[in-house]
């Protein structure tokens, strides 16, 4: 379901609850999409379900922190709000280094590696360095010994993986910066340049490394594990 927000005027949606699995709201700064999906939210909240007739229980996860409103229209057993980077508001902790279950070392360290340089626009000589790295960090944790030998491998190689975080791959690279020689100038500018992007890993109370550098939370896990009732 798409809602086109075209001006900032008091309007009457009507919406079943079958229809709002999927809904884009779309709009010009100011128009109301966050007034609108928040009133949307609290509806739902109150809603039923057609199979047991049990009331939703609703996850919210935002880099806005006006959503917090929502914490007043919704009883509290009935929500978690979840706030992106901040701190203070219980933000969505996790840490991406962490292996999924079932999912092998080697191809999760190519898989991150890839998003981070993508996401970044860093060559494929980067993403070399990055691989390096996060094996390296992987294998000093066991981790592929653990994958290798181990037949609850698939769930042991998540608990094992966690010890790794973007704030150890940080310290690596700079560590293996510090080993070039002067004369191994483009190699150094290449490090450099993957140490720019992960400079907010650099700075142990920094927002990334409190929410995406803990090696013991893990929000994501806790989501899955709320009672839907």
């Amino acid at each position: 379901m798409i809602i086109n927000f075209t001006k900032a005027e008091n309007s009457n949606v009507n919406i079943p609850v079958s229809g709002i699995t999927n809904t884009f709201l779309t709009g010009p700064a100011g128009s109301g999409k966050t007034t609108a999906a928040i009133n949307i939210v609290a509806e739902l909240s109150k809603a039923k379900r057609e199979n047991s007739g049990k009331r939703l229980r609703i996850v919210c996860m935002t880099q806005k922190s006006d959503w917090r409103t929502l914490s007043t229209l919704v009883e509290p057993e009935r929500l978690k709000l979840l706030v992106l980077g901040d701190p203070e508001s219980e933000p969505i902790h996790f840490n991406p280094c962490k292996i999924p279950y079932g999912i092998l070392p080697g191809e999760w360290s190519d898989i991150l590696a890839d998003l981070f340089c993508r996401a970044y626009g860093l060559l494929a000589s980067a993403k070399k360095i990055v691989v390096d790295v996060i094996n390296e960090l992987y294998k000093n944790a066991e981790v592929f010994e653990a994958a290798e030998k181990s037949e609850s491998w698939k769930e042991i190689v998540p608990e094992l993986s966690q010890k790794v975080t973007f704030s150890k791959i940080y310290k690596n690279i700079e560590t293996r910066m510090n080993a070039l020689a002067d004369q191994e100038r483009i190699q150094k500018d290449m490090f450099a340049r993957i140490l720019d992007r992960l400079s907010s890993f650099g700075r142990e109370n920094s927002v990334e490394s409190r929410i995406f550098g803990n090696a013991k939370r893990d929000q994501i896990k806790a989501m899955s594990d709320m009672p839907m009732t």
